[in-house]
């Protein structure tokens, strides 16, 4: 709603709020990938160590 209202005003500033956003959420989620993968590899360490 608020992208659709801003794009009939001022369609430049829409358009790169838009890919704003949209780089951020890809670096969010490629940072949360990252930490579940980390996350993943510590575990699997101390399992096979046979830690936990």
């Amino acid at each position: 709603m608020v992208t659709m209202r801003m794009l009939h005003e001022h369609p430049v500033i829409a358009v790169i709020n838009g890919n704003a956003v949209g780089a951020e959420i890809s670096l969010t989620v490629a940072a949360g990938s990252r930490l579940l993968a980390e996350s993943a590899n510590a575990a699997f360490e101390l399992v096979s160590r046979g830690i936990t």
